[in-house]
């Protein structure tokens, strides 16, 4: 027969066992934004890739610099690696972005995993804003002040990739082909997981060793699309089929799609809760512990 003594501390040891449980820090990657910070210090950017590096080997940005703040640097500081952006999306502020991966290639060579010139910045109809020759221009920039040291490349959107002509001559002058794939805007009733195998295969098929997946998410909160829902429930089948079935088998460095809820977006709601954890850092799903 258990005591009651026997029995509180059968229940504290238990407790304490479950508080000293520790994340499980995945191989794979994820996008980090600290736009939802008011104020953006090294200090925010800090604490929040502390928390980050508790569940991940690494992390991709939008841009090499977080206001001014080098990515490339507060990476390392935080003994991750980094897929860093050199953001197209302010023509006078590019100068500035290759710089700064520059110097922080030069710094740091081992935390950048790659550097992506321009993120789904090709033109298609409303999507994007250069041509592919301005994009390879931007692209050899790069290379010729990392001097080899880490690949190069671009991220587009799987539709890019495979249905633009010029898309071909983007591959063909980088290192790595970036590929975004949105399980939740295509269509259909197939599992998410299902909607990225089918394009990450075509993928393949056309680009071979250089693919890298850069974005791929689900929404918890928010809007429908075509029958596609957000919820918690299918972020966390999508999340765990991701990282269980398809990121751990043999594939390249990948990131999910991200590490906090966006504030810094507008539109529809569906685009704001992509997060694993919400604003505060709290857990929307739950995350992989050690056994």
């Amino acid at each position: 027969m258990v005591s009651s003594l026997d029995l509180a501390v059968l229940v504290a040891a238990s407790t304490l066992a479950v508080g000293i449980a520790k994340p499980l820090q995945l191989s794979s990657g994820i996008f980090y934004s600290p736009g939802r910070h008011s104020q953006v210090t090294k200090t925010v950017i800090a604490e929040d890739l502390s928390l980050v590096a508790q569940h991940f080997s690494s992390i991709r940005t939008n841009s090499a610099k977080f206001n001014d703040i080098s990515a490339i640097a507060m990476a390392a500081s935080a003994s991750l690696r980094i897929g860093v952006i050199v953001d197209l999306g302010v023509p006078w502020l590019i100068d500035s972005e290759i710089q700064a991966v520059c110097d922080g290639v030069d710094q740091y060579p081992y935390t950048v995993e790659a550097v992506y010139v321009g993120s789904e910045s090709l033109k298609n109809g409303d999507i994007g804003m250069y041509t592919a020759d301005q994009i390879i221009g931007y692209i050899n920039e790069v290379k010729k002040c990392v001097k080899g040291k880490v690949p190069v490349g671009s991220i587009l959107r799987a539709n890019e990739w495979l249905h633009v002509d010029s898309a071909d001559a983007v591959a063909k002058a980088s290192n790595l082909v970036g590929c975004n794939i949105y399980p939740f805007f295509t269509p259909g009733t197939e599992p998410p997981i299902k909607k990225l195998e089918i394009q990450w295969g075509e993928m393949l098929k056309k680009f071979g060793h250089k693919v890298r997946l850069t974005k791929t998410d689900w929404p918890h909160m928010g809007e429908k699309f075509d029958d596609n829902v957000p919820s918690k429930d299918t972020m966390q089948q999508y999340f765990d089929d991701y990282r269980t079935t398809w990121s751990s088998y043999g594939k390249n460095q990948s990131y999910w799609f991200r590490a906090f809820d966006s504030t810094e977006i507008s539109g529809a709601r569906y685009e704001i809760f992509t997060g694993l954890f919400d604003i505060n850092g709290v857990p929307n799903i739950q995350l992989p512990i050690t056994p």
